[in-house]
């Protein structure tokens, strides 16, 4: 593909607009850079300068890598002269080189690309450069070759047809000293060259040699670390031999707003991309004058970066200070100028085709002007940022209130959503918003954002975000999220409520130590991201996780939980049927539970999934208990990285070594040690324990009512010390009935015994509050001289019924006097009854209640007392 001198270049140029704006590096990665971001100004096929890693050689201090000779940082003074002649590629910067001489390379006629930046060199013989006609870039930055006369002799660069792009900058000295001059005589043979890099001087003006220089589409003059640029008072005549200019970089050239014309950049007529940045003494009003005269200019990208000040007072952008603006931008970036506020007309005088904003490390305060955001339509990336202490996200606009319409205006605005909460509205091509770096310190409150957006990238990133709670609502399209390094500590159950699309979480680096654990215990913050595929959670000082947590990502692909503090992954991730990577590197786990094991085991044999697990720098414990999960680690083909790379043993508390055969090692020992004595061992201690188990189960069963007695007895005698003597009690009689015979006892029963002297302990009267039920009963039945079971159906079902007879039971036995009297209320079968009862009722007094007349039943209460009082 032939390049012509014609205004085709001009439409070449059309399609990036970022054409060699990059910074110049010095190393073996400047071919593959140029060739991906300058493809179009450099037509070459890539293959012809493909820098190959195989097949290296050496000649002399050179190394040999194909078509690519590296004689960097090797001490050299001169060029060598045993190069190969099929050499395309030739670095020798960061050596000790003075001076080229005539025909130097004429050994490698069909270098494409030579590196000498950051040598000494003084001095370019008239023919140093002869035979390099194939040349496409020549890199001289870093040098001593000053712009002065003779520096560059007439002709030097005429060999040179095919060169596009030439780095001349970082040569002189700053501030220059003496007379300097722009070498424009030597750079009209340059027909062909697309991209100059070079050094801005002050008090002069690009000379009519550049009117030669054809095809020049990028000129950059970048100042402080690439280069030496002092332009300072810049006028009309300054780049008028350069009218084919595309693309213009002159930033950090201390540019003087108060000494340079307004109509500087007129000539540039074919301008399209213009970076001012880091020229702060341009000032705003001169911006606007520089901009007035290219208005209507084919301008489609504009960078004034640092045009004011950091030392400015807070700006607020007004219409004068985007009006001048040109109409055809897609592309602004004003970070870094003092801007507080919008005013709010400001969003609707915006170039209508403004597609990326960028207005970082400003002043922004949340404003009434956010709620013209929306007003920028055709907008796809916003970066915006703000500073200030720890706010909630407000209920409200803060606002300045001028009149009663607009206090009705913004209270319509609020009420907008059919709440008191704010409903911001963002350009409805909004697709990507970085607020990364942005000095936020926010509490991440509710918040709700209109619906019709595209929003799909938010990143957030180095905030300082240390409670989200939203939920934050609107945001149906977000793909991405990115909340690292925000010092996140408490996340709300609901904050990602509202995120069905998103796929990418980043929430690394942040402070979750003991979040999960203490705050999650019932419920995830994960379970309404069903397309969630990628979570970052490393390095934010985790500890554990309940084992619900990531409940709910059906879909995760990727999942990072290293540099944390995990001593153990017993968590469900049954669910994950995609799951290709887990990264659990540097943290405290000794080895992961069965259940893991079994997912992976069945995502890789059963669902044919290839996935990657990383415990690198984990301590693997080695020992017996621990053997088949050695085995299976080293056999389950899915650990990372290959050959097992910085994996440990742990041998105890104390000691870790790095292993360094993938175990082979340690199971083979582990398998000797183990393998005799593990079976054996667990099967006697299995019957062992059995055997004690039965034994003292059979025990407990046998005497379980005596160990109960004794037991409270024992507790009652420790709190009660000074209990009734034996022999003198305070109760007559305790009434052991169950609860569906009080209409009995408390209308026949109690009035009867009462009547005859008795004085009776009822459960549900007498009991000690706050004691065991238990306790009581046994208290009722040692205080009571005699216990009276009323006998019934219902008693038979009571469980505290059984309990208050047996202690009674254990009282007659402990205490050698008989306790029990039983009243049978009614007729029951002695089957229903068990052998139990049975033999507590034959050994025991018992009395049948009388179903007849009114003189026998004052028989029986009678008869009845005189029992219970013996």
């Amino acid at each position: 593909m032939e390049i012509s001198e014609s205004s085709s270049l001009e439409d070449t140029f059309d399609d990036f607009d970022d054409i060699v704006f990059h910074q110049d590096v010095d190393d073996d990665e400047d071919v593959d850079y140029f060739l991906k971001k300058n493809k179009t100004a450099c037509p070459i096929l890539a293959d012809e300068v493909a820098v190959l890693k195989q097949g290296t050689s050496t000649v002399g201090k050179c190394e040999i890598r194909k078509n690519v000779c590296d004689c960097s940082s090797r001490g050299l003074t001169s060029v060598p002269h045993d190069i190969p002649d099929n050499i395309t590629v030739l670095h020798l910067y960061n050596n000790s080189i003075t001076t080229i001489k005539n025909s130097t390379f004429c050994q490698t006629k069909k270098l494409k690309f030579l590196y000498l930046n950051r040598n000494i060199i003084k001095l370019l013989e008239p023919k140093a450069f002869e035979c390099l006609a194939d040349l496409v870039e020549l890199n001289l930055r870093g040098n001593e070759l000053e712009y002065v006369n003779g520096t560059f002799p007439l002709g030097i660069f005429k060999p040179l047809s095919s060169l596009r792009v030439l780095r001349i900058q970082k040569n002189n000295r700053c501030p220059q000293i003496g007379y300097h001059v722009y070498p424009d005589k030597a750079l009209s043979d340059l027909k062909n060259v697309t991209a100059l890099y070079m050094d801005g001087l002050t008090g002069t003006y690009f000379g009519f040699g550049f009117l030669g220089m054809y095809s020049l589409r990028n000129l950059s003059l970048p100042g402080y670390n690439d280069g030496c640029c002092r332009l300072e008072n810049i006028n009309n005549f300054t780049f008028r031999n350069l009218r084919k200019l595309a693309f213009l970089n002159i930033s950090d050239c201390y540019i003087n707003g108060y000494g340079s014309h307004d109509d500087a950049f007129v000539p540039l007529k074919n301008l399209k991309v213009l970076d001012l940045t880091y020229n702060v003494n341009i000032g705003l009003q001169k911006l606007q004058g520089f901009l007035k005269g290219i208005k209507n200019y084919n301008i489609t990208k504009l960078l004034i970066n640092s045009v004011v000040t950091r030392f400015s007072k807070s700006i607020t952008i007004n219409s004068s200070l985007v009006e001048n603006l040109p109409t055809s931008l897609i592309h602004l970036e004003a970070r870094e100028n003092c801007f507080e506020s919008v005013e709010d007309d400001v969003f609707e005088k915006l170039p209508k085709n403004l597609r990326y904003l960028d207005v970082g490390n400003n002043r922004f305060i949340f404003g009434k002007y956010l709620i013209n955001l929306h007003k920028l339509e055709n907008l796809e990336k916003l970066r915006l940022t703000r500073g200030g202490f720890i706010y909630k996200i407000p209920t409200k606009y803060p606002f300045q209130v001028s009149s009663e319409y607009d206090l009705n205006m913004f209270q319509s605005a609020m009420r907008a959503s059919g709440s008191n909460l704010i409903k911001l509205r963002i350009p409805p091509k909004l697709k990507t918003l970085d607020m990364s770096v942005a000095g936020l310190a926010l509490r991440l409150t509710e918040l709700e954002i209109d619906e019709d957006n595209t929003l799909h990238d938010l990143n957030l990133a180095e905030n300082y975000f240390p409670r989200v709670f939203g939920p934050i609502k609107g945001l149906n399209k977000l793909t991405y999220m990115n909340l690292r390094h925000t010092s996140v500590e408490y996340i709300g159950l609901n904050f990602f409520k509202h995120f069905p699309s998103l796929q990418i979480l980043m929430l690394g680096y942040n402070t979750l130590e003991g979040y999960f654990s203490n705050h999650l215990l019932n419920g995830t913050i994960f379970q309404d991201l069903g397309n969630l595929t990628y979570l970052d959670l490393s390095n934010s000082r985790l500890g554990s996780f309940p084992k619900h947590t990531f409940i709910g990502l059906d879909k995760l692909e990727v999942l990072y939980l290293d540099y944390n503090q995990l001593w153990t992954f017993d968590v469900d991730i049954s669910h994950m049927k995609k799951l290709k990577k887990l990264n659990i590197s540097n943290n405290e786990l000794g080895s992961l539970p069965n259940n893991i094991r079994e997912h992976i085991d069945h995502l890789k044999k059963d669902l044919n999934v290839s996935i990657s697990v990383d415990m690198s720098k984990c301590p693997i414990r080695c020992d017996c208990q621990h053997l088949e999960f050695l085995k299976w680690l080293v056999s389950s083909g899915a650990f990372s990285p290959p050959g097992l790379r910085n994996y440990m043993c742990q041998y105890n508390a104390y000691t870790r070594k790095i292993i360094t055969d993938g175990y082979a090692n340690e199971i083979r020992r582990l398998e000797k040690e183990c393998a005799d004595n593990v079976p054996i061992f667990l099967s006697v201690l299995g019957s062992t324990v059995a055997v004690v188990f039965m034994v003292i189960t059979g025990v407990v069963y046998s005497f379980r009512w005596k160990l109960r007695y004794l037991y409270y007895a024992a507790v009652i005698k420790l709190k009660n010390s000074d209990m009734t003597e034996c022999g003198h009690f305070r109760y007559d009689v305790f009434l052991s009935y169950a609860h569906q015979d009080e209409e009995f006892i408390l209308k026949e029963l109690m009035p009867e015994l009462k009547q005859r002297d008795l004085k009776l302990h009822v459960h549900g009267r007498d009991f000690a509050t706050g004691n065991w039920i238990a306790a009581n009963i046994v208290t009722a039945v040692k205080e009571s001289r005699k216990t009276l079971v009323i006998l019934t159906k219902h008693l038979l079902a009571s469980k505290w019924c059984n309990y208050e007879l047996q202690m009674a039971n254990m009282e007659s036995v402990d205490s050698g006097r008989q306790v029990l009297v039983f009243l049978l209320k009614e007729s029951i079968p002695s089957k229903e009854l068990g052998r139990n009862l049975l033999c507590h009722i034959q050994n025991n007094t018992y009395i049948n209640y009388p179903q007849s007349s009114a003189e026998s039943d004052v028989m029986f209460w009678d008869k009845l007392a005189t029992d219970l009082k013996r």
